[in-house]
């Protein structure tokens, strides 16, 4: 039998297009995500894996360690790549031997990670801590390193060279990393510090040393009730007490409260009693 040839018309046409796009009872196209994959020229290699991973889940690519792990440790300790790895700065990294022990920085450093997995998991069963309303502290490596390497006091810094180079030595130390790291937040650069190496400095009857450490303070600011009244101690000790007086009078000034005034007005008139300053 010959086949009938149907003439397309625009209702046929339309029929046919809206069967296309709501079929009955038919099985849907795979979707490009269920397509059998093809090769592509753009598509990216498989991740190289890393190597020699004790603490940091070993499945991870050398990729996961480095944009999730490293990138943050070398910024929260303040150090490059070759601190803790074995490699030169100046030479390809594919010459570098990532996977070494070598260096007992890269062995301190999954201790650390214990460490601070531990800390973290004490902190989290530490409601009374945070309250039940606010998300558990975490702590990481900035909480405690802050930029540095070794973190450490600035008070212990400074005693160290003045005991071992002398008091303007570790002054112009205190200078030099004011100025490397003031922006950082590594060390305590505010009066504090100073005003505590001061008293120290007193308490070993060292007067010049703590007038030269008050005098620091005085200059990085701002000036306080705390360095005038310690300014005052200082000036009892040189058996001034002229300037002694003067001090606990700016020191007024800088009162915040009745008890802090109330605790300089009554130094003032201990020395008041004591001696009456004479004119100067």
């Amino acid at each position: 039998m010959a086949a009938l040839a149907i003439p397309v018309t625009a209702a046929s046409l339309l029929s046919l297009l809206l069967q296309a796009a709501h079929p009955v009872a038919t099985t849907p196209a795979a979707s490009p995500s269920q397509a059998a994959p093809t090769a592509s020229p753009t598509e990216r290699p498989p991740e190289t894996p890393a190597q020699n991973l004790k603490v940091l889940p070993r499945h991870w690519s050398r990729r996961q360690v480095v944009d999730q792990v490293m990138k943050t440790w070398t910024a929260d300790l303040g150090v490059r790549c070759q601190y803790c790895h074995a490699g030169e700065e100046s030479r390809p990294m594919a010459e570098w031997d990532f996977a070494s022990d070598e260096k007992p920085a890269k062995r301190r450093a999954r201790e650390m990670l214990l460490m601070l997995e531990e800390v973290n998991r004490r902190l989290g069963a530490m409601p009374s801590l945070h309250g039940t309303d606010a998300p558990p502290l975490r702590a990481t490596c900035f909480t405690c390193h802050r930029g540095l390497a070794r973190p450490r006091r600035i008070e212990e810094i400074l005693e160290e060279t003045r005991v071992k180079s002398g008091l303007d030595a570790a002054i112009a130390q205190y200078r030099d990393l004011r100025a490397q790291h003031l922006a950082t937040g590594g060390y305590d650069f505010s009066v504090k510090p100073l005003l505590r190496q001061a008293r120290a400095r007193l308490a070993d009857q060292d007067a010049q040393g703590a007038h030269k450490l008050l005098a620091l303070a005085i200059e990085f600011g701002p000036d306080s009730l705390a360095i005038r009244s310690t300014l005052a101690e200082v000036a009892v000790a040189e058996g001034n007490r002229a300037v002694a007086v003067a001090h606990l009078q700016k020191a007024l000034a800088f009162a915040q409260n009745p008890a802090e005034k109330q605790f300089v007005e009554e130094q003032l008139q201990r020395l008041l009693a004591e001696d009456p300053p004479t004119p100067q």
